[in-house]
């Protein structure tokens, strides 16, 4: 934890008393993962994709009540999250000339 630096008291007060293990065990924490937070901190990356992808994939589980097999399973993913644009760009009316 070289260069971190702790805004405010250090130790609160009464926390000698306590035993001071909160702090401590902060600090281990932090030392543990101490690349991930500045990863996190530094490139803005999350989880928060995988964890959308990961509802919809709950959702339909749910919704299915259960699948047959699970080729129909795999194709209901693809479907829902394979991003696939199924309008077409332009529609084209038969017209009388």
């Amino acid at each position: 934890l070289q260069g971190l630096v702790l805004v405010g008291d250090p130790q609160p007060p009464g926390a000698d008393e306590a035993g001071g293990g909160g702090w401590r065990r902060v600090a281990r924490m932090l030392k543990a993962h101490l690349d991930g937070v500045l990863n996190a901190t530094e490139r803005a990356v999350t989880n928060a994709r995988l964890e959308g992808i990961n509802s919809v994939i709950q959702w339909l589980k749910k919704a299915a009540r259960g699948y047959r097999n699970r080729e129909r399973f795999r194709n209901a993913i693809y479907f829902h999250l394979g991003g696939l644009d199924l309008y077409p760009d332009s529609l084209t009316f038969h017209t009388k000339p």
